[in-house]
């Protein structure tokens, strides 16, 4: 007798780029509005042990690079990563496995996010993203802390009061790095403060400080406000006297804000928040140890990560701070307020010679984001079921 063929698992639902921005629209104000809400409660579970994250594979670290053939400028090394993170909610539906890579000598992004089943293991979905998921989802938990941070005493996602500190001082930015993420920070932060309006920039190279200038204040592409106003700064420690909101987005090996800098500027600012993002990768680093240890107030997505791969790693290793000194996203994100009031007039160092009170935020990047923005996307795109 001929054998049986066993059932076939029904094909799993692969969508596009193109699908993906169509309903994403390159994370419209609705949609990082929505993506914020969910990653906070989803950080806040994870302070409550109701998410899994397995261990981060990333390839391409030093010293081990990838290779690549020799383009003729003596530039044979596949600077950048590729990295994988998983995880899943308890109780949840799903589990994601994420891909994500890009960098030099590429001029994009690639990767894409695997859903599957938590209760069978076959893959459900495919969403070829292309990196812009990964994008999208570390600019929103930016600016959600920049919003609860900043305004602790609004801290709602969404809220329409003005967005002025409790100082009554406007709210200026300042960005580090001239990349696609430094562009996604910008927006997210516009959806999560619509009334701030400038912002300086410092960028490695000069040419491409000043087309993301020109970028800001000029372009109204793909629904987006423009900045009233956007200036190229010399030094990235300039924005230590311009700025109380300052977001860094490079892959820098060294430290390029300073703690002699912030002590000595004359700053109009009483408090100056500084959000991490590019650190996510032993190694990294964007923030001088001295400044992270004389910081009133310090957060980190993932105390397990920021002590081996995001940007507190090196303060640590020097034995500047303890992570107990830390105060994980999820616990500060339950009551906002509270924590900023335990941070007041607390100090990790010696932070005397300076009268500005400091709060950073460390993203390293936690699977559950990938998580949350697969599950949102998959929602808009696949049709709903229909009521009998």
């Amino acid at each position: 007798d001929k054998m049986t063929e066993p059932p076939r698992s029904p094909l799993p639902s692969i969508f596009t780029l193109e699908q993906i921005d169509a309903v994403a629209k390159t994370a419209d104000a609705v949609f990082m509005t929505k993506l914020m809400e969910r990653i906070s409660d989803g950080f806040i579970a994870y302070e409550h042990g109701d998410f899994f994250a397995a261990p981060i594979q990333t390839m391409g670290l030093p010293p081990h690079e990838f290779s690549c053939s020799n383009d003729g400028n003596n530039d044979a090394t596949y600077s950048a990563q590729t990295c994988v993170k998983s995880g899943y909610f308890k109780g949840g539906g799903t589990y994601v496995i994420k891909v994500a890579s890009g960098g030099n000598p590429l001029p994009c992004n690639s990767g894409l996010l695997q859903i599957y089943s938590q209760k069978t293991g076959k893959l459900e979905g495919l969403l070829l993203d292309e990196g812009i998921l990964t994008e999208i989802r570390t600019a929103a938990v930016g600016a959600l802390v920049a919003k609860h941070v900043m305004l602790p005493r609004q801290n709602r996602v969404g809220n329409d009061d003005d967005d002025v500190n409790d100082d009554n001082q406007e709210i200026v930015v300042g960005v580090v790095g001239t990349g696609i993420q430094a562009r996604y920070q910008l927006h997210a932060i516009q959806t999560a403060l619509p009334k701030c309006k400038r912002v300086y920039i410092w960028g490695r190279s000069s040419d491409k400080a000043m087309e993301l200038r020109d970028e800001l204040v000029g372009s109204t592409s793909e629904g987006r406000i423009p900045w009233t106003s956007a200036q190229v700064v010399a030094s990235a420690n300039e924005l230590f006297q311009k700025c109380n909101l300052i977001v860094t987005t490079t892959s820098s090996r060294e430290a390029l804000l300073r703690w002699k800098d912030c002590s000595s500027a004359t700053s109009a600012f009483e408090r100056i928040h500084i959000t991490c993002i590019g650190a996510d990768a032993p190694g990294k680093q964007e923030l001088d140890p001295l400044l992270v240890s004389n910081t009133n107030m310090l957060i980190a997505d993932s105390m397990a990560q920021t002590c081996v791969r995001g940007e507190f790693q090196h303060a640590i290793r020097q034995n500047l701070i303890q992570s107990s000194d830390i105060i994980p996203l999820g616990r500060f994100l339950e009551d906002p307020s509270a924590c900023a009031r335990i941070s007041e007039g607390n100090d990790t160092g010696d932070n005397t010679s300076s009268t500005v009170q400091l709060s950073i935020f460390d993203s390293s990047g936690v699977a559950l984001q990938d998580c949350i923005i697969a599950e949102l996307v998959l929602e808009m795109l696949l049709p709903s079921p229909k009521n009998d």
